[in-house]
């Protein structure tokens, strides 16, 4: 092994803790997730410091908390000059990546992200190959939407569109495997990986969208699992004495019983996919190097 290793995050965005066949779950199929755990540590009380994008994933990369960042919402933005692991990576002789969904900052309509590269560059990234999530890649361009073209990204938004509002709108993406957003976000990491000869060891951070709803899994990810053999959604209850705000937020719960309750089990298969094949090849690439 190298002195300094290879590093590879993987995040995935709204996937619960028991979502993974090591954690025990009932139905879920997700063996390099398993492989994963079972070569190295599952941590199984980690808890993030905020149940929120913005905040949760600004915190993950300072070590902050919400009241040293000033991140409390995702209207916010992690300041420009605060310090991340990844500048401590540099130091110590890394090159940094970035592919995916990061969420450091708004996803205002009609901008690209490419016009936030120096923001992440100043995060302490060197590569930067950044994605929205699945509901702002109707609105703000980026990678994949230049990967799209209009005609795709037309029937992307119109689609989603279709979605807003309905939780249980699980019908199959228009979009095939290959053009699914978490398929082009492992694809081009993996394109980076193979592609890397700079003579560092990388860290590369990789944020899937997926299986954040809408459940819209493409292809034959749409029928992997059997919504009536998936554990139905914990019921709401106990919301007395809660605040509004709380009350209404669990009450969201009820939202995803009718028709889809197991949809959110097809992204996981379909992240899954993309997961495996950008392991493999890092595997590959560190026992080349």
């Amino acid at each position: 092994m190298a002195e300094k290793p290879h590093i590879l995050i993987l995040m995935t965005d709204q996937q619960r803790g028991d979502c993974l066949g090591c954690a025990g779950h009932p139905v879920l199929n997700t063996p390099n997730m398993d492989r994963i755990a079972a070569e190295g540590v599952r941590f199984e009380r980690a808890i993030t410091n905020s149940p929120i994008c913005v905040p949760a994933r600004a915190n993950f990369i300072s070590g902050l908390y919400c009241h040293s960042t000033g991140v409390w919402s995702n209207a916010g933005s992690l300041p420009a000059d605060d310090e991340t692991f990844f500048h401590h990576l540099q130091q110590a002789g890394y090159h940094t990546g970035y592919v995916g969904k990061s969420h450091y900052y708004p996803h205002d309509s009609g901008d690209h992200l490419s016009n936030h590269e120096d923001y992440m560059h100043a995060r302490g990234i060197d590569y930067v190959h950044e994605t929205t999530g699945p509901w702002a890649s109707m609105r703000v361009g980026s990678y994949l939407t230049d990967f799209w073209g209009p005609d795709k990204w037309r029937a992307y938004a119109d689609d989603y569109r279709r979605r807003s509002g309905t939780a249980w709108a699980t019908w199959p993406s228009p979009l095939s495997e290959e053009d699914f957003l978490d398929s082009y976000i492992g694809r081009s990491a993996a394109e980076f990986v193979d592609g890397y000869d700079g003579g560092k060891p990388v860290c590369l951070f990789v944020g899937f969208g997926g299986p954040h709803e809408p459940f819209d899994a493409p292809g034959r990810f749409a029928t992997m699992y059997d919504p009536a053999a998936c554990p139905a959604p914990i019921p709401a209850e106990g919301l007395d004495g809660l605040n509004p705000a709380a009350a209404a937020y669990l009450g969201l719960r009820e939202r995803y019983r009718p028709d889809g309750r197991g949809a959110s089990a097809e992204q996981i298969a379909a992240a899954r996919a993309a997961g495996k094949k950008l392991s493999d090849r890092l595997k590959a690439f560190a026992q080349a190097t």
